[in-house]
């Protein structure tokens, strides 16, 4: 007789979306990835993202919290961008992948709708290795 499961455990891989990357952010599927650099730590429960879309210098700080899903993290919070003289902020949540080859994944939304889809690399001046992509930097 099949035994029944009665408790799922995800895998933490946290220590994974403790890095820099580099990639790109595509703001919709018909337009043009830009260059974007990307600084993610996600600890304790805490979430903080900081990208940097090169070329126009747009800034975004994402602040909030995350639980694990089977894949990644759920995150939510407040998502705030703009240049050095004017920012906005609103709230976002979003589901956030780093495979085990260091490639991430980020589809924020907010009100609904998704401004950015971001797809990069683990970098660390050239791409992290596996090892390298499970040690806390």
């Amino acid at each position: 007789m099949p035994r029944r499961i009665s408790r799922y455990r995800y895998e933490d891989h946290t220590v994974r979306f403790d890095k820099a990357f580099e990639g790109y952010g595509y703001p919709s599927a018909h337009t043009p990835g830009a260059p974007m650099a990307i600084d993610i730590v996600a600890r304790g429960g805490v979430f903080r993202m900081d990208t940097l879309t090169r070329g126009t210098s747009v800034s975004c700080r994402y602040r909030g919290t995350y639980r694990l899903t089977g894949e990644g993290l759920f995150t939510e919070g407040s998502r705030s961008c703009g240049t050095l003289d004017a920012a906005t902020s609103t709230p976002y949540n979003g589901e956030i992948a780093v495979n085990e080859n260091g490639l991430l994944r980020a589809r924020p939304t907010e009100n609904g709708r998704s401004p950015v889809l971001i797809s990069a690399g683990c970098s660390n001046g050239r791409l992290c290795t596996r090892g390298e992509l499970q040690r806390p930097r």
